[in-house]
């Protein structure tokens, strides 16, 4: 990544990591140094070259996703799409204690409610026990909710519907045919990590009126919802949540929907969907997450922006680039802020709704994009990105 030196030395990032999440309290730049900064930033600064590790490299600190019986193969973003993003998918039919060693978020498919025993193993306790001491698990459908004694001889499902805090009786399943065309997904907590880099609201063609799935705090107290999903079965609609959750030192995410292969991947919807996933897979392995955002939508010459930034690390350490950047109207990035080689502690969290504060010169009108990443280290990769638009008039 290209990055002019005059702009790596401003950045009060470094100083507020090392008070351990607290924001700082002394002067962070004077404004006349922040608006030469965003000058520079806006109209002179050098663009950004992404550096790319081969997709189909198995590199170091890859997140292993371990896939247990999706309904159908495109129930999952490509795989190749997912190892571009630094997730390593591996089916696997067997999940006991041996098996999830391997792994830091598992995917419980829809396949596992129709398979016979035999044709795949799921140990419930095996599962709990390793969410709890901090693995990550994500859900479709009914795979983690409706009774599994028929299918496999065991009852797991209700078991493991306690750990994403979801429940749906038989009376509210949906069990008929949907419109594919007709699936909206709206952001109902754009707070949340998972939300990052996502439109307000989008539609897929999931096949998403499979479940009438709701949000039970009595089986865990920490669920709550982050989308809607709004769909169409039988004539009439439905509102279905997904569910984030904490278990134990461990997080879960809950899909009322599976894909059932009719998702194409490479359409708007469908790369908003696959954005959605791999934002779910990252937030389940606890890995950092960067939001940014602005205090309004629109400006004009000499408003005062305050540009917030959130920065997490659920996770145990982990030593990372953080970078924030402009795309301009026309689609030219300039660099603000990159951090080198920065060490985020365990449970790190960072909130601060005046990160940058500065005055706006006169500008180009349009359209304008601020982007905060988080850069593998030694490659400068982005593994984490969010973005916010602002308009200026």
């Amino acid at each position: 990544m290209a990055i002019v030196s005059s702009l790596m030395s401003v950045a009060p990032l470094l100083g507020a990591m090392k008070h351990s999440g607290e924001r700082r309290t002394g002067k962070m730049e004077s404004k006349a140094v922040l608006r030469t900064l965003i000058l520079l930033a806006l109209i002179g600064a050098s663009g950004m070259t992404i550096v790319a590790a081969p997709a189909s490299a198995i590199r170091p600190g890859m997140i292993r996703l371990g896939v247990w019986l999706p309904r159908y193969p495109g129930d999952l973003p490509p795989y190749g799409d997912l190892q571009a993003s630094d997730i390593q998918a591996i089916d696997v039919t067997v999940l006991d204690e041996t098996t999830l060693q391997n792994f830091d978020v598992i995917y419980i498919g829809r396949g596992g409610f129709y398979v016979h025993t035999g044709e795949g193993v799921l140990d419930p306790q095996a599962i709990k026990t390793w969410v709890r001491n901090g693995g990550g698990i994500l859900g479709e459908s009914e795979a983690v909710i409706y009774d599994s004694v028929v299918t496999l001889g065991n009852d797991w499902s209700p078991q493991l519907s306690e750990i994403f805090g979801v429940w749906s009786t038989e009376a509210d399943g949906l069990d008929c045919d949907v419109s594919y065309n007709d699936t909206t997904i709206t952001v109902t907590d754009p707070s949340h990590p998972i939300t990052a880099g996502l439109p307000d609201d989008f539609s897929t063609t999931v096949y998403s009126a499979e479940l009438y799935a709701y949000v039970d705090k009595g089986r865990n107290p920490t669920a709550k919802e982050i989308f809607t999903v709004t769909s169409y079965c039988c004539g009439e609609p439905y509102n279905m949540p997904i569910i984030t959750a904490d278990y134990g030192k461990g997080k879960s995410v809950h899909f009322p929907y599976c894909p059932d292969g009719y998702t194409d991947w490479a359409s708007p919807g469908g790369l908003n969907l696959e954005k959605l996933f791999i934002n779910a897979v990252k937030w389940a392995a606890s890995y950092p997450t960067v939001m940014v955002y602005t205090d309004k939508y629109s400006y004009s010459v000499g408003d005062v922006m305050h540009l917030a930034v959130s920065l997490r690390n659920p996770g145990g350490p982990m030593t990372v680039c953080v970078a924030i950047w402009i795309e301009l109207p026309g689609g030219e990035t300039r660099v603000v802020l990159h951090r080198h080689s920065v060490t985020l502690p365990a449970g790190f969290k960072y909130d601060n709704p005046s990160f940058m504060t500065f005055t706006l010169p006169s500008l180009q009108s349009g359209i304008y994009t601020w982007h905060a990443g988080i850069l593998d280290s030694p490659t400068h990769k982005i593994v984490f990105e969010d973005t916010t638009q602002w308009e200026f008039v």
